[in-house]
């Protein structure tokens, strides 16, 4: 159990892993890697590419959730 920040040191084209659990027994993976080079600066009205993970037992679980994404990112109610 992670009980304070830790400092870690990040290096140019590292991977690094991470996993979480929590108490309704939800588990998440995710590996990042730290970019080769610096991005530029992201300005508010640029359109930027999204990744939505969504998971379900069944493709019949997951299509009212993509649906209800699909609609806030076309009305773009679907701000991050």
């Amino acid at each position: 159990m992670v009980t304070e920040n830790t400092e870690i040191n990040v290096e140019e084209g590292q991977y690094y892993a991470l996993s979480e659990l929590n108490f309704c027994g939800d588990i998440g993976h995710a590996i990042l890697r730290v970019p080769k080079t610096k991005s530029k600066t992201w300005k508010e009205e640029e359109e930027l590419p999204r990744l939505v993970m969504l998971s379900a037992r069944t493709e019949e679980s997951v299509a009212p959730i993509f649906d209800k994404v699909r609609f806030f990112v076309q009305t773009q109610c679907f701000h991050f």
